[in-house]
């Protein structure tokens, strides 16, 4: 939910902002980071990566230049991925209907 207001990756410690501050303990931040890297394309949000440290300061600048070197390919893999999952299920509709289409022809042909 948080990565949905972020245009770019941040890294987030329990002391991020007011709003972090307050939900932490919900979301076990204490002492922890996370590194949130938005995945958008075509001004749409996909997901996010997001990457947790055991240790609060743990990621650097360093670290976000590198996932932001990855998240373009990374949200074009997953809506690629996405994608082929609902080809796969409207094949598998259209192989279902043409069995029962078929069937259905069949006794038709039968009965005349």
């Amino acid at each position: 939910a948080m990565a949905a207001t972020l245009r770019e990756p941040q890294i987030i410690t329990a002391d991020h902002s007011e709003l972090v501050r307050r939900l932490s303990p919900l979301f076990k931040l204490q002492d922890k980071s996370d590194l949130i890297v938005p995945l958008w394309m075509d001004d749409q949000l996909h997901g996010a990566l997001t990457l947790r440290a055991s240790t609060a300061g743990c990621f650097t600048e360093r670290h976000l230049k590198l996932l932001s070197g990855v998240s373009r390919p990374v949200t074009i893999a997953l809506t690629n991925a996405i994608a082929h999952d609902k080809i796969k299920r409207y094949r598998d509709l259209l192989i279902e209907d043409n069995r029962f289409l078929s069937k259905e022809d069949r006794k038709s042909t039968r009965l005349n």
